[in-house]
């Protein structure tokens, strides 16, 4: 049987891919790479097509960006649909941002997959966080000792005791998918006493920026794929 094989390609530069994920992209007849809508190309398949061999073939599949469970659940039945036929011929790598087993479109195809074909083979091949790339770009450690590090998607301000307590402790926290929302997270962040967080936006891509001081100005917008690290050494 052919195996799908779930790849995290890492941040966005393409040396940072695993030996592993880039050995099995040089040998997939049948590369997927991930879309946000229509008309838009895959950044994930843009990172992994320096290792890609000439003989595969990509394809794009739409996921579309949407909070309405039935919308996202057609998109990964749909999806599993079309990667079940390609299987039919050989092996399939689906490509995800970052690592593929943190809030990755791979885990809900993964599960639509196995729905339809139970017995279908599958492997999951971990890759570099962006807030792993964050760290070593700001020369920043994620945790030392027995620090804790929490990681949290930032899709909304919402009320959050536990992550208050949390940094109060002295957790080191990673905040994922920021956009626009980083009013929320720098006043979260204060209330904690901290104002020396690091945010980076597009991490290791060609258009990466760091931003040391971006409390000073919250209202900026920072993009979807942008991480902000915060431990309590950022106390003033």
């Amino acid at each position: 049987m052919s195996i799908l094989y779930g790849l995290g390609v890492g941040p966005g530069a393409p040396d940072l891919l695993t030996l592993r994920a880039a050995d099995i992209l040089r040998r997939v007849p049948v590369v997927v790479g991930p879309r946000p809508r229509n008309g838009e190309d895959s950044l994930a398949a843009r990172i992994a097509k320096p290792h890609l061999a000439a003989r595969s073939r990509l394809e794009e599949l739409t996921f579309p960006m949407v909070r309405d469970p039935a919308a996202l659940r057609s998109a990964w039945t749909d999806a599993a649909r079309r990667i079940l036929t390609w299987l039919e011929s050989g092996d399939v790598a689906f490509l995800t941002l970052g690592d593929a087993s943190l809030y990755s479109t791979w885990t809900y195809l993964r599960a639509a997959i196995l729905e339809l074909e139970p017995r279908q083979e599958v492997e999951t091949v971990p890759g570099i966080t962006s807030f792993a790339a964050c760290a070593a770009r700001t020369e920043r450690a994620l945790a030392e000792g027995d620090q804790a590090l929490v990681v949290v998607p930032w899709a909304a301000d919402a009320h959050r005791p536990w992550l208050e307590d949390a940094l109060r402790d002295g957790a080191c926290a990673a905040f994922l998918k920021l956009a626009d929302r980083l009013p929320g997270l720098d006043a979260l962040l204060r209330r904690s006493g901290r104002t020396g967080s690091v945010m980076g936006s597009r991490v290791t891509l060609p258009d990466e920026t760091i931003h040391a001081g971006w409390q000073d100005d919250p209202s900026r917008s920072s993009g979807y794929l942008a991480v902000a690290l915060s431990s309590a050494e950022d106390a003033p």
